[in-house]
């Protein structure tokens, strides 16, 4: 809030005044210089904000490609399971339908 010499400081005259209007001018001085550092604080706070929202958002990327990698690496699990469960079947199967045929040729 700033402070207008002429009006609030009346008909006075005289040395005090001029003391307070000065005195009022340092004051209106110091409030802009306060609302300027203000805001440049407040321009600080925005830019460690933004910065901080960064490193978050890149946490988070992180994060999503270690879960990427970890899917990756289940699926992959998940297929290596698959084609031994698939070996071992195939390789019953085969054990079994080649018993089959040996009976079978041998007339059992």
């Amino acid at each position: 809030m700033y402070y207008d010499p002429e009006t609030t400081i009346g008909n006075r005259g005289g040395e005090v005044n001029e003391d307070l209007s000065d005195l009022i001018k340092k004051v209106n001085k110091q409030a802009e210089i306060l609302q300027t550092n203000f805001l440049n604080v407040g321009s600080e706070m925005c830019v460690e904000a933004l910065l901080e929202a960064a490193q978050a958002l890149e946490q988070a990327r992180e994060l999503v490609r270690a879960l990427l990698d970890e899917q990756k690496a289940l699926e992959a699990e998940a297929i290596r399971t698959a084609e031994a469960q698939a070996r071992r079947a195939t390789k019953k199967s085969t054990k079994f339908a080649k018993n089959m045929l040996t009976d079978l040729f041998n007339g059992g």
